[in-house]
């Protein structure tokens, strides 16, 4: 997951910035400013507005997905599960409140993502 994940990031990243204008990277030159002073005050704030929703649409998809692993999330969220049930003796709450955490997180990152877009003033920035 961690590779799959990274190499998306990657390319958001590397995306957002090719999307600042050539015009923007030419100013920083005619500057005077050397290329990492062009990327870290001219061209890097440029790309993270555009690149938070992406992130935060990938942070969204890396939960779901997680959940579709059956050796790390649906183990431990049914020995979980399993551990509720066993210690108060009713099952279908235990997994009810595994269910509700995930609603949560999912709902709460995606809510997370729809405001950046807003505060950002990023038009159709929706998940």
């Amino acid at each position: 997951m961690s590779l799959n994940s990274g190499a998306y990031v990657g390319e958001i990243i590397r995306a957002g910035i090719l999307s600042i204008p050539r015009g923007q990277v030419e100013a920083g030159v005619a500057s005077g400013m050397t290329y990492v002073q062009r990327m870290r005050l001219v061209i890097l704030p440029q790309a993270f507005k555009v690149t938070i929703p992406p992130l935060l649409g990938q942070a969204i998809v890396l939960v779901k997905d997680s959940a579709l692993l059956s050796l790390i999330a649906v183990a431990e969220l049914t020995r979980a599960g399993q551990l509720l049930a066993s210690d108060r003796f009713m099952p279908a709450e235990g997994f009810i409140t595994i269910a509700a955490f995930y609603l949560l997180l999912y709902y709460g990152l995606k809510g997370l993502a729809a405001l950046s877009g807003r505060w950002l003033g990023l038009a159709g920035a929706r998940t």
